[in-house]
């Protein structure tokens, strides 16, 4: 159930992001209204306890680290192949954009490669951190 709910988070966002960015306002204002629907009710199912989720213990950090790492493998991925950017784009206005730039500037590293390699790597601890 965890993993249903992080990637409902990650998938929607980066859909309803790259459709406003990429001049579909109103596709992407319904998947907005689907993804803010999405997680309102999932607070307040959690704050009422109207719906009662037996899950598995997991520590927090765990589930917090497999979010984190799933977001990284797969929010730019869908992002970029929604906006119809190539797939290991780093764009030039965001921290983490800027980071990734210097980065792969300094170490001459190919990027695609790179990132190729430590998405999969983190999206599958993701993976098994939130299962």
């Amino acid at each position: 159930m965890l993993l249903i709910i992080c990637l409902f988070l990650i998938v929607f966002e980066a859909l309803y992001e790259s459709l406003r960015d990429s001049n579909h306002k109103t596709a992407g204002g319904i998947v907005e209204f689907l993804y803010l629907f999405g997680v309102t009710a999932m607070i307040l199912v959690l704050v009422t306890g109207t719906f009662i989720i037996k899950v598995p213990y997991l520590p927090m950090v765990k589930v917090i680290l497999g979010y984190l790492f799933l977001r990284f493998a797969l929010f730019d991925a869908i992002y970029n192949l929604v906006s119809g950017l190539p797939l290991f784009y780093i764009g030039s206005t965001k921290v983490y954009d800027k980071i990734f730039k210097w980065f792969f500037d300094w170490t001459k590293f190919p990027k695609e490669h790179f990132l190729a390699m430590v998405k999969l790597i983190l999206l599958f601890i993701g993976l098994t951190f939130l299962l």
